[in-house]
């Protein structure tokens, strides 16, 4: 089943006359795990803005198919306010009735941070921050949960541990995920499909689906071995460039 239909004719901002997306189009089923691949300029945070509906200034169309869409959100900062505890900073996105703080708690434990429900942000370490954030965004019981590397500057240690912590998540309450990653190998071991952005105008150059049995890690030999094979047959295929592509260019 679908959950999310993206159909985007054109993004432009004005008065700048840039077309950050055009032709962008692609689905995403209900459960799944998607990834946005592609380099710095493609239009991958402009899309989750679009998403989140924080930017309606486009032309075409994006479809929520299964009903009562609840969106959660992890960005490159972990955004937690300042001023809150690591328990209220939960609280603020879900409010504070017995059921929800029961829930907050929970995650709280679930995260790896029972004992710092009282700290505050600038008592966490930059990791325990970004489990903070993980908690909060599925404090929500999201459908659809929207990251936008989230586990950028993390160091590798932190950075798998949050990977095999966000998979914890997502098997046990399932939501549907569109992660937006710069790293290939993250891509390979966390998606279903991995969907490649061109340089913008952002757009559809290859939708790639996984076909490797779970659980993955992005030291598998499997993934170095998929991540190898992927950019011999597209070599310009981080910089949203397919080979035929490449090979129409006057240089190529």
């Amino acid at each position: 089943m679908t959950a999310l239909s993206i159909d985007i004719a054109r993004k432009e901002y004005t008065p700048s006359d840039i077309v950050a997306l055009e032709g962008l189009r692609f689905n995403v089923e209900k459960g799944s795990f998607v990834s946005l691949v592609g380099p710095s300029g493609a239009g991958k945070s402009t899309l989750l803005k679009l998403i989140l509906g924080i930017d309606r200034a486009f032309d075409g169309s994006i479809h929520f198919l299964d009903g009562g869409t609840r969106i959660g959100c992890v960005f490159q900062e972990p955004r937690l306010m300042p001023w809150l505890s690591t328990l209220e900073n939960i609280l603020l996105v879900t409010g504070d009735g017995p059921g929800e703080r029961e829930r907050a708690r929970e995650l709280i434990t679930a995260t790896g941070l029972a004992g710092f429900e009282d700290a505050f942000p600038r008592e966490l370490s930059g990791g325990m921050q970004r489990r903070a954030a993980l908690a909060r965004a599925f404090a929500v019981q999201p459908s659809l949960l929207l990251m936008d590397e989230p586990f950028v500057s993390l160091d590798r240690p932190a950075a798998s541990a949050l990977r095999e912590l966000l998979l914890d998540l997502w098997r046990e309450t399932r939501p549907t995920i569109l992660y937006v990653t710069h790293d290939l190998h993250e891509a390979l071991a966390l998606a279903d499909r991995v969907v490649f952005i061109r340089r913008r105008p952002g757009r559809v150059v290859l939708d790639f689906s996984i076909d490797l049995p779970r659980p993955r890690s992005v030291d598998d030999v499997a993934i170095h071995a998929l991540h190898q094979e992927l950019l011999e047959s597209h070599p310009g295929l981080l910089q949203g460039i397919l080979r035929e592509e490449r090979e129409a260019m006057p240089d190529g």
